[in-house]
């Protein structure tokens, strides 16, 4: 057989194909996994091994696969398809038709994924390509210069008939001023003719001559008595003062007119031209977008220093990238930009915003508000740029519900500078799940959004979203390779802060995690994510009181940022500093309000403070303001840690029925969490099952393979035990049971 000579070969593929075709599965997964060894990049091995693993019904196997294959080479149409059904097969019907969505984006002729689609009753389409685009692009783009091209025709064809026109005026001018001279010529002859006697010749003139004979030379210029008028010799003229009438000066007006309507009408299309390219570059809201938009407005502003859409957009562009990008070289140009928006063009949103922006920040935030307010009294429906910043406005001013009022009103708008807002406002009140799904948004309108980018990565680290590390990995190493002309010096910080996180988590050497740190220090200066993420670091170490001191830093630089105060309660609830942990809960309360987190963070202190009956009737409270799965997860695991199981588990069960409308990492959490519960009750195999479930919501979600493995090894199965430790270690090498998985591993 082909594949026993070569291994390495493609023979593997039509052999898994004919042991599928026979069902022999097991020897179809033997041959494709060799197959795949010797060849990881063969897309369509990959594809086939995850087929073999839905034909025997192991889903959680197959979407590991397809996942693996994805992020290996994210534009497989057909990885997404399959993708599709998997999860449609394992009751995500939702996640499926994005993937059956996301197939059809790469290939829009896939019958498959469409006929999948329409199975759910969705009629769906992935819009032009980008080669349609592009060419719809070139056509308006060529319709534009037609039509620049015959508005030219057209007025060139104008003036060239007024020209002719004034030239017969002229010509009418000058045969009139002839017949005007031959006149006066024959009136002044008659004149000095000797007038007729009534007998005889007279030898003399009845009159004499009253010209005086110096005048004769000039005789006729002053009059039809001073003499007759000159008449030029054939062939010669007497100058212009002598054939410049009305109708030439007339057509010397026109002339002029013309061209200075013409420099005029150039000048605009210019203008025109650099403030299209301008808008089409700060669409993007990424860095490099401003940076080329600049260039652009600069040149408009040569043409016309007052030109006010100019204006306004140069101002907003510069305070974009001095305050929120991290470029403070450009802070003074900004501001001067910034009044001169204001003074030629007060009523552009732009100048406004780029007002708001400074003023924010010189600790003015009500004169920000106004300003915004008087572009539009109803704020929810002030131009996107003005509604952002007066989003972080609200924010500055510690008004939590106005922010997220603001936010809600953009979440559904189609641009990445507003996505991403809403993504931070979401984050700051500590909902990472909407947090996260803003700023996936704002990639998918523009891809290399950098500021989307750099949060997102932050925010998988912040909520120690396993799952999730190795989008965070990739955001940040982009954000490196891109380098500091497409991405803002404060986005590279924090993509320098993110890599230092993210590399003593992954056992990277101190060196190198030293030098992102410092490096991120440099960028940031005094940014309230460098003391942040210094203190979930302390708290991770047990270095508890370090953690609480960091966490206070952080707060005191940005206080409107739940996380900070959530680890102030953690820390302070594992070192038994009750009133502490107290004091942060008070503290974020009068931030935030109502909040989810905050109330399972209360509960989690009165369940470590043993104070189990508190903590259920909190959480009884919370259940009533939020119905939601990780509610019944935390009161399920207030019963674990009283002793009270079976209650737990009836608890966890709830939270499980509860569960499916959450990401999956919180499914994934929710499903370990009950499976814990199994196991503590020495259930084994019911927590196995439960795990199973937990790693079909999310084969990345590294605390279940742990806890896979405990159970497993308590049923004498070693080998199932050791794979699962040696993913969870894989997964997370340094993370919170990474030494017991290390013993466990040892001992089997």
């Amino acid at each position: 057989m082909a594949f026993a000579k070569d291994p390495t070969g493609g023979a593997f593929v039509p052999l898994t194909h004919a042991y599928l075709a026979q069902g022999r599965f097991m020897e179809a997964m033997v041959v494709c996994k060799k197959g795949i060894k010797s060849q990881p990049n063969n897309v369509e091995g990959r594809l086939l091994l995850a087929r073999v693993y839905g034909e025997q019904g192991k889903v959680p196997k197959a979407l590991e696969e397809l996942r693996g294959l994805l992020a290996q080479n994210p534009k497989v149409a057909a990885a997404h398809y399959q993708l599709g059904v998997m999860l449609d097969k394992s009751g995500k019907g939702d996640e499926a038709v994005e993937s059956f969505k996301e197939a059809l984006r790469q290939d829009r002729t896939l019958a498959d994924a469409t006929a999948a689609l329409k199975g759910k009753g969705i009629d769906w389409s992935p819009g032009p390509s980008p080669e349609e685009i592009a060419a719809a692009e070139a056509a308006r783009k060529a319709e534009e210069d037609r039509k620049a091209e015959e508005a030219k025709k057209k007025a060139d064809e104008e003036a060239a008939r007024q020209a002719e026109e004034a030239r017969k005026a002229a010509e009418a001018q000058r045969a009139t001023q002839q017949a005007s001279a031959a006149k006066s010529r024959a009136m002044g002859a008659a004149i000095q003719q000797p007038r007729g006697a009534v007998s005889g010749p007279v030898s003399g003139p009845a009159f004499p001559t009253m010209a005086d004979p110096s005048f004769a030379s000039t005789s006729g210029a002053y009059g039809m008595f001073s003499g007759p008028v000159p008449v030029a010799a054939q062939g010669r003229r007497l100058g212009p003062g002598f054939t410049f009438g009305l109708a030439a000066l007339l057509l010397l007006v026109i002339v002029a007119v013309v061209v200075i309507l013409k420099s005029h009408r150039d000048t605009q299309d210019k203008i025109t031209y650099h403030l299209k390219a301008a808008q089409k570059q700060v669409s993007s809201d990424t860095t490099a977008g401003h940076k080329a938009a600049n260039k652009e407005l600069e040149e408009a502003l040569k043409l016309d220093d007052e030109q006010p859409l100019a204006l306004s957009q140069h101002a907003l562009s510069l305070s974009i990238l001095a305050n929120q990008r991290g470029e403070k070289e450009l802070d003074q140009a900004a501001q001067d930009a910034t009044k001169r928006a204001m003074k030629y063009a007060s009523e552009q949103p732009g100048s406004v915003a780029a007002e708001m922006i400074w003023l924010r920040q010189a600790g003015k935030g009500d004169e920000a508000i106004a300003a915004a307010k008087k572009l539009n009294a109803d704020e929810l429906q002030l131009p996107i740029s003005a509604r952002i910043q007066l989003g972080r406005t609200y924010a500055a001013l510690k008004k939590v519900p106005e922010m997220i009022k603001v936010a809600d009103s953009l979440k559904d708008v189609p641009d990445s500078g507003a996505q991403a807002f809403v993504g931070e406002a979401y984050r700051r009140i500590g909902d990472q799940n909407r947090a996260r799904a803003a700023l996936d948004n704002a990639m998918k309108n523009e891809i290399d959004h950098d500021p989307s980018r750099a949060l997102r990565a932050l925010v998988i680290l912040e909520a120690d979203d396993t799952v999730h590390f190795n989008v965070a990995i990739d955001d940040l190493n982009t954000l490196k390779e891109l380098g500091k002309d497409a991405v803002g010096t404060r986005q590279r910080g924090y993509a320098s802060l993110g890599l230092a996180v993210m590399g003593a988590r992954l056992g990277r050497a101190e060196a190198e995690n030293k030098r992102e740190l410092e490096t991120a220090r440099a960028a940031l200066r005094t940014d309230a994510e460098i003391p942040q993420f210094e203190s979930k670091q302390a708290l991770d170490a047990g270095d508890l009181d370090r953690a609480i001191a960091s966490a206070e830093a952080s707060i005191a630089i940005d206080p409107v940022r739940l996380q900070p105060y959530l680890q102030i309660v953690e820390a302070a609830s594992r070192s038994r500093k009750w009133s502490k942990a107290d004091e942060a809960l008070g503290r974020a309360a009068g931030v935030f309000g109502d909040n989810l987190d905050l109330g399972l963070a209360k509960a989690a202190r009165l369940r470590d403070d043993e104070k189990y009956a508190d903590a259920i009737a909190s959480l009884n409270t919370l259940k009533g303001k939020f119905d939601v799965a990780e509610v019944y997860r935390d009161i399920g695991k207030v019963y674990m840690r009283s002793g009270d199981l079976p209650k737990a588990v009836d608890v966890l069960k709830e939270a499980a029925k509860k569960v499916g409308t959450r990401a999956p990492s919180v499914q994934a959490n929710v499903y370990t969490w009950l499976g814990r519960a199994y196991a503590d009750g020495d259930a084994h195999d019911s927590a196995v099952e439960v795990y199973s479930q937990a790693l079909a919501a999310t084969s990345d979600h590294a605390s279940t393979y742990y806890f896979l493995g405990v159970s497993m090894a308590a049923l004498k199965k070693d080998g199932a035990a050791r794979e699962a430790f040696d993913k969870y270690l894989r997964a997370d090498p340094n993370g919170t049971y990474a030494e017991k998985a290390r013993q466990r591993r040892g001992s089997l």
